[in-house]
């Protein structure tokens, strides 16, 4: 790939930097940490989904960008699949800063008029304007690309944005108190990240309808459809377990007691795989996973 792409796929490397800076901050910094109206789930489940994936998908674009290969799937489209791998970091910081605001709209009595606050919104509006800058950077990069969006496209990416935004606004957060429930709404947080995701993606960096045949015709790798599925309840598992760890065991942060720490885990190591396994349902299509020529 030319260097415009490295580029691209570096500063979707650092928008993911800062971001984990970010939500790290608004945690565990004290005069943050007391004023956040997002702490809690869902959404802090939309903004450990973000993290997570933003840094997994800056990965996937600095591969696909610096290694070679194959010449199995046309260049144009290649470029189109990259861009989305690196637009996707970009859209799903956006994304988890929207759902931060719903929660800063609905809760504005925690945080208005106090000095944090202010701090809070410096730093909000400072991601989401790098952001952006990240975006355009990456649009720059499929320019001459003659792949006009579908107007239904980007009629789904509003509705989704929308319809995930008022739920958001009025979910019952009070669910959470009851751990089944809780874990569905970790799921719900999940969903509303990917849902409004995956629809932006395809509506910002479209293919025709001739390069999304191509989809079907081109071969996959070697692995087939369930080993894939596989692969990735694995990897959703080790990333459960590692988090169950950080959170737990690493230095101490929180105490659970024996009697409760099956279901803690059970909780983390679930929300582990479900999460690899929803991005993967979401994500396959618009990033091209597992298809040849595009790493």
């Amino acid at each position: 790939m030319a260097l415009k792409h490295k580029i691209a796929s570096i500063a979707a490397l650092a928008l993911a930097l800062l971001f984990n800076r970010f939500f790290t901050l608004s945690k565990h910094a004290a005069s943050l940490a007391a004023i956040i109206p997002f702490g809690d789930d869902p959404y802090d489940a939309v903004g450990s989904i973000a993290m997570i994936m933003s840094f997994l998908l800056a990965i996937l674009s600095l591969f696909r960008a610096f290694m070679p290969a194959r010449q199995v799937t046309a260049p144009e489209v290649r470029r189109v699949f990259l861009a989305r791998s690196q637009a996707s970091v970009a859209l799903g910081v956006l994304v988890a800063l929207a759902s931060d605001a719903v929660a800063m709209a609905r809760h504005h009595a925690m945080w208005f008029g106090k000095p944090a606050g202010i701090e809070l919104v410096a730093l909000m509006a400072g991601l989401t304007t790098i952001s952006l800058s990240v975006l355009y950077l990456i649009r720059i990069t499929v320019r001459g690309i003659e792949y006009r969006a579908q107007p239904q496209a980007w009629q789904m990416a509003v509705l989704a944005c929308l319809l995930c935004g008022a739920v958001l606004a009025i979910f019952p957060e009070q669910v959470i108190q009851n751990v089944a429930l809780h874990f569905l709404t970790i799921l719900a947080g999940f969903a509303f990240f990917f849902v409004p995701l995956s629809a932006l993606i395809v509506a910002f960096f479209p293919l025709d309808k001739a390069a999304d045949a191509m989809e079907g015709n081109n071969p996959q790798t070697r692995l087939t459809k369930w080993m894939q599925w596989g692969a990735v309840a694995v990897f959703g598992f080790a990333i459960g377990a590692f988090a169950l760890e950080r959170e737990i065991f690493g230095e101490g942060r929180i105490s659970v007691p024996q009697s409760k720490l099956l279901i803690v885990s059970s909780v983390f190591i679930g929300a582990g795989t479900a999460g690899l396994l929803m991005a993967f349902t979401f994500l396959k299509k618009p990033l091209g996973l597992f298809r040849k020529g595009l790493n």
